[in-house]
């Protein structure tokens, strides 16, 4: 064999994991171009209704495309650090299911979304809990914050890691306050500093949570469930806070994921005015799970199917569905007791107490 042949056979061993993943961020980029040049020549209606209902953003692919490669990273990272053997095979493959979800496609081709960009921050975030370098998690969290007002979700997980480990001061809370409120004075309006559905009184939008079942989208019906669903939010997190504090478990890496999952879960379940955007976060973190047990594929792809499954039929016509917002709703309530009996009855017994 000639010797450049060798030393081109050589280089490709050397380089492959690199070069495939470069394929695969150009395949991400060229799906959302076509799948956003089919959205555009078919002129279907991403109508005043839509932008009336839940906002969107409208930015560039490329630019959607580069916040959707910074949570790829981000999750990466994640996963890499969470895995025991193999942990940058499993951030590769981590990486790639990123840019190939169908969920950040559509949403990335079709309404501009930048949720990747806060995602990334608040995925940062709890990888920097992961490493007990807490004064960066806030400040994550904090940039997560300016961006989103999703990025709500984490702060029960956050409160949690305090109430577990008590490593870092209260005060630290006060960062992402003050992102909040910097961002609802600024008069930045991109992203809310509420959950969509409360800018347009109503207790959902489109997210099939426990308030899909009242349909509360009447001013009347918002005013008197929101009292309700915001006692309910906190009840139902504090139970779930109450119950894993009661038997010190000695949590690892993985355990703390879960953790951080479950709690944006059940946020996101209860919180009034949930829209796509309250997804997005538990979608990507119930992607890392995956890597820590091949069942929960299926879940995620569920979970994956009913981030956009509302967003499509306000685009394109709800006589295609086979459900209502109202089956969704079940599917999306079954999905959270799936995961809790998984957490309890398998993740919590594998480990010992403190």
């Amino acid at each position: 064999m000639p010797a450049f042949e060798k030393k081109l056979i050589t280089w490709l061993h050397k380089h492959i994991d690199i070069i495939l993943l470069i394929l695969v961020s150009l395949l991400g980029l060229l799906m959302r171009f076509m799948l956003g040049s089919l959205h555009a020549m078919e002129s279907i209606r991403l109508s005043s209704s839509v932008h009336a209902s839940v906002p969107s953003y409208d930015m560039p692919v490329y630019v959607t495309m580069i916040f959707d490669l910074l949570m790829a990273l981000a999750l990466a990272a994640m996963v890499a650090l969470c895995a025991g053997s193999n942990a940058k095979q499993k951030g590769k493959w981590a990486y790639a299911l990123m840019l190939l979800s169908f969920g950040n496609i559509f949403l990335s081709a079709c309404l501009g979304r930048i949720d990747g960009l806060w995602v990334a921050f608040c995925v940062l975030g709890i990888v920097c809990v992961f490493k007990e370098k807490y004064l960066w998690a806030f400040v994550s969290l904090s940039a997560a914050c300016l961006i989103s007002s999703w990025a709500i979700l984490c702060i029960p997980f956050f409160l949690f890691i305090y109430l577990y480990k008590e490593k870092f001061s209260l005060i630290y809370f006060l960062v992402p306050v003050a992102a909040v409120l910097l961002r609802y004075f600024s008069g930045i309006d991109r992203g809310g500093w509420l959950p969509e559905g409360i800018s347009y009184r109503n207790l959902y939008v489109a997210y099939p949570s426990f308030w899909g079942f009242i349909k509360g989208d009447s001013p009347a019906e918002y005013a008197h469930y929101l009292p309700l669903a915001i006692v309910m939010t906190v009840a139902a997190v504090a139970a779930f806070i109450m119950m894993t504090c009661r038997k010190r478990y000695a949590y690892d890496r993985q355990g703390f994921l879960w953790l951080a999952f479950l709690l944006c879960f059940i946020t996101a379940e209860f919180i009034p005015g949930a829209g796509v955007g309250a997804a997005a976060l538990t979608t990507v973190l119930a992607w890392g799970l995956v890597f820590s047990d091949s069942l929960l594929i299926i879940p995620a792809l569920i979970m994956e199917a009913l981030r956009i499954w509302p967003m499509a039929a306000e685009l394109y016509g709800k006589e295609w569905m086979p459900f209502t917002m109202q089956g969704l709703c079940w599917i999306n309530a079954a999905l959270m007791l799936f995961y809790l009996i998984f957490f309890y009855k398998k993740v919590l017994d594998a480990k010992g107490q403190v």
